[in-house]
């Protein structure tokens, strides 16, 4: 071979790739990392889920190991030997007596396991009313009697007849220690020697979410302090106000419900499958108890039967991720009008009522949100009709 055809050879295997080539191969590259990109999106936000999924769950076993004991713990209360059971529509003594005890037991999980900042009333307002005291808990006691509705519950202790009236005598019927302990925790003194008062607006964002975990955080769960639970990844103080939330896997405080009865789910949720005698199946196919639904009024004293307001069915409470779009889409809290009307309502369901409105469904909690309502304070307002489409909740088929 002559030096002219080597040298025609070496140019020809030197020609780099054309134009062409490299907007080509730039193409199929980079079609190649965004599906990548997706994939890998779609993999991360599938483990945040599931992720998610346990801490719901968790959150969902304590929440409903303290609601449970409310069937069976006592109150701690006599009844006034004298007490003559005469009341419209409830004719008989012991029946009189049942309804007192739920209404005093609803009272009890308000201050117990509060879902809302409106439970307590434990507010800066609130606190600063007339008189003073050594006291530590005299503004905590003062907040527990501003809070009630009158309920007249002919119901005595040592003798002394237990009668709740809004500004006045302290209600003989006390605070528990464990609502003590949490209203503390939303407190602050200025001095070992003057009372707890609230701290300055905890309230304002997050409340539902700081309430879930001070429940968790006082509570014991298999012997153990419940806290424990979780993980440093699953508590956070994303408003940075001193209080904690529990956290899912996208970095939004978990929320939870004491009563959703406007959360479709709940009608699934408590049905007896060991005792179908106890099971009535309505018009619309729903399955729902023929007595009362709450666990502990199994013997059906909600004021609401027989009128044209009944209970409905509740199951358990329920524990909500906003899942990834970080918006719940469900009233977590109520608003406006509503919200005033609750806190005020007294006359004939006293309050707190676990189906309130009871004339206006669509507005209970748990229901599906209007575009642009809010869930909360603080919380984002729906951007459409089905954002909570991405929630995880403890209520789910396959969170069980």
């Amino acid at each position: 071979m002559n030096n002219n055809a080597m040298h025609n050879t070496t140019k020809k295997n030197d020609r780099g790739f054309t134009l062409i080539e490299l907007l080509v191969v730039i193409a199929i590259l980079g079609a190649l990392s965004g599906m990548f990109a997706l994939a890998y999106r779609g993999a991360a936000q599938e483990a945040s889920a599931q992720k998610t999924k346990t801490t719901v769950q968790k959150v969902s076993r304590v929440i409903n190991s303290i609601y449970e004991q409310y069937a069976m713990e006592p109150l701690g209360v006599s009844f006034s030997p004298n007490w003559v059971p005469a009341s419209a529509g409830i004719p008989s003594r012991t029946a009189r007596i049942e309804r007192t005890k739920l209404a005093l037991t609803r009272d009890r999980l308000r201050f117990e396991m509060p879902d809302c900042a409106d439970d307590l009333k434990w507010t800066q307002v609130s606190a600063f009313i007339n008189g003073t005291s050594s006291n530590p808990d005299y503004h905590i006691l003062r907040t527990y009697k501003r809070s009630h509705a009158t309920i007249d519950t002919l119901l005595a202790v040592n003798g002394n007849p237990i009668v709740f009236h809004p500004n006045q005598a302290l209600p003989n019927y006390p605070l528990s220690s464990r609502a003590v302990r949490l209203m503390r925790k939303l407190s602050t003194r200025a001095s070992m020697s003057e009372p707890y008062i609230p701290i300055p607006n905890w309230e304002v964002t997050n409340a539902n979410a700081e309430l879930l975990y001070l429940i968790i955080e006082d509570a014991t769960f298999d012997g153990s302090s419940a806290i424990e639970l979780f993980g440093k990844a699953e508590v956070g103080d994303t408003d940075s106000d001193g209080l904690n939330e529990i956290l899912d896997a996208f970095g939004k405080p978990i929320c939870w419900l004491r009563w959703p009865s406007g959360f479709a789910g709940t009608v699934f949720a408590h049905p007896d499958p060991l005792d179908p005698a106890l099971i009535s199946v309505l018009p619309n196919g729903q399955r729902r108890l023929s007595i009362g639904d709450e666990p502990y009024d199994l013997m059906g004293m909600d004021p609401g039967w027989n009128t044209d307001y009944p209970p409905e069915p509740l199951g358990q409470p329920l524990v909500v991720s906003a899942g990834n779009d970080r918006s719940f889409g469900i009233r977590i809290g109520l608003q406006g009008a509503i919200k005033a009307n609750r806190n005020g309502a007294a006359a004939v369901f006293g309050y707190p009522d676990p189906w309130f409105p009871r004339d206006n469904a669509p507005q209970r909690l748990g229901s599906p949100l209007g575009v642009g309502e809010v869930s909360q304070d603080g919380d984002e307002p729906a951007r459409q009709l089905n954002d909570s489409s991405d929630n995880i909740t403890n209520l789910d088929g396959d969170a069980a």
